[in-house]
């Protein structure tokens, strides 16, 4: 599926777009295939947060978080427009479906931010969410503090300047 997406784009210059992006509005992105996988390799971006790391390491964590992109790409490219969701760790995302000649490809993702500063409610619903998929819930409650916190209205408008420019990049490859 990869391979797919990967025919109508530049994988390096869309690395170095989405690369920067997350430097300027530390919200990170990601381009994912139908199947919610990365088309990057986790080289290509460095490391991700330390939240998303412990998710990553934990029995299952990765297949939960492609599958989380996966529905959240279909949900997108159903409606035809952007997609807020709450990854199955609990962070907030959006993805934005990737189509050419009405065929869905894959999914641009951006988040895994926080939309307020944590607090007791929220750090009861991550212990919630992840306390069956991993032994020791207390370090990814730790993370929570070094993630950004980034209000709503801010990642849709970071999140769809995103969206254009990709898509914008894409018809231009095209021609």
């Amino acid at each position: 599926m990869a391979r797919e997406i990967l025919g109508y784009l530049n994988r390096e210059n869309y690395r170095r777009i989405l690369e920067e992006f997350t430097l300027a509005t530390q919200i990170r992105a990601n381009i994912v295939d139908r199947n919610g996988i990365s088309i990057f390799s986790r080289k290509d971006f460095g490391s991700c947060c330390q939240f998303c790391q412990t998710i990553y390491n934990s029995p299952g964590g990765l297949e939960r978080c492609r599958q989380a992109y996966k529905v959240a790409g279909h949900q997108a490219c159903q409606s035809k427009s952007p997609f807020m969701f709450q990854c199955p760790a609990g962070l907030i995302e959006m993805a934005f479906p990737i189509e050419r000649k009405g065929k869905h490809l894959g999914s641009l993702i951006c988040g895994q931010v926080l939309l307020w500063e944590p607090d007791a409610t929220l750090y009861q619903e991550i212990d919630s969410l992840n306390k069956g998929n991993m032994p020791d819930v207390s370090r990814l409650l730790k993370s929570l503090e070094s993630l950004p916190v980034i209000p709503e209205e801010k990642l849709r408008a970071y999140s769809c300047f995103l969206s254009v420019v990709l898509d914008t990049m894409m018809q231009g490859e095209n021609k």
